[in-house]
């Protein structure tokens, strides 16, 4: 408040002169920007906390297995890994992957072979295992 909107002494002579109406305004939309900022950023803490490792340790997490093959059902030797994590595997013999702590809820794999990746969306459960049976990995190139 600028000194010369102040009040004087005589003004206190007759007690407390009363606030200004501006001030409760101010004070209302100050109090309701704080008010909304910490929504903002409760909502924002729980989308951060449920990609986090601790959510998926309230949540649990399960298993997914598969076999991988290529267009004529022979198996093919990838990389497998869940899109957004560092949990990876790779492909036996036999193009069987197994992926073990994969976060419960909805997961997309994402299957590696000679530069070209696909994804496959799918759905984990926590405490159990998800077969995603047979995979058939399409190529898109030549010769």
């Amino acid at each position: 408040m600028p000194l010369e909107d102040s009040p004087s002494l005589e003004e206190y002579t007759q007690g407390i002169p009363p606030q200004p109406t501006e001030r409760s305004a101010t004070r209302r939309w100050v109090w309701m920007a704080i008010g909304v900022f910490t929504l903002l950023v409760t909502v924002l803490g729980g989308v951060n906390l449920q990609h986090s490792t601790a959510f998926t340790f309230f949540a649990g997490t399960g298993t997914v297995v598969g076999r991988v093959v290529d267009e004529a059902g022979g198996p093919l030797q990838t990389y497998v890994f869940v899109l957004g994590t560092d949990l990876e595997a790779q492909t036996d013999a036999n193009g069987r992957f197994v992926l073990n702590d994969v976060p419960t809820g909805s997961q997309v794999i994402v299957v590696a072979y000679l530069g070209i990746g696909r994804e496959y969306p799918v759905a984990v459960n926590a405490g159990s295992t998800t077969d995603m049976e047979q995979i058939q990995f399409a190529s898109t190139r030549g010769p």
